[in-house]
């Protein structure tokens, strides 16, 4: 029997659906009526979205486990963070 050989950048790409999933169930939560159906699909959309995070921090922890230095994986990480919160804060308030 074969096996399904799942690689970092599958899991990546799972991650980045449910992490939409996520963001699709918070509109839809937001912009409606709790007693409404469209807010229980927003809710089940939220529960499957909350999956992403375990997948993100397994990938963290396989990059910081197999890098050579651990330092400077974790600078390029925090600087990717910063660049994303600067051009959020640029969107948020500019436009």
């Amino acid at each position: 029997m074969k096996y399904l050989k799942i690689d970092g950048f599958i899991l990546k790409i799972i991650a980045f659906v449910l992490m939409t999933f996520d963001h699709i169930g918070l509109f839809l939560n937001i912009y409606n009526d709790p007693s409404s159906s469209i807010y229980l699909i927003g809710t089940i959309f939220r529960i499957i979205g909350r999956l992403a995070f375990p997948l993100f921090i397994l990938m963290l922890v396989e990059g910081i486990k197999h890098s050579k230095n651990v330092f400077l994986y974790l600078a390029r990480i925090a600087l990717v963070g910063i660049v994303v919160l600067i051009a959020e804060a640029i969107i948020y308030y500019c436009f």
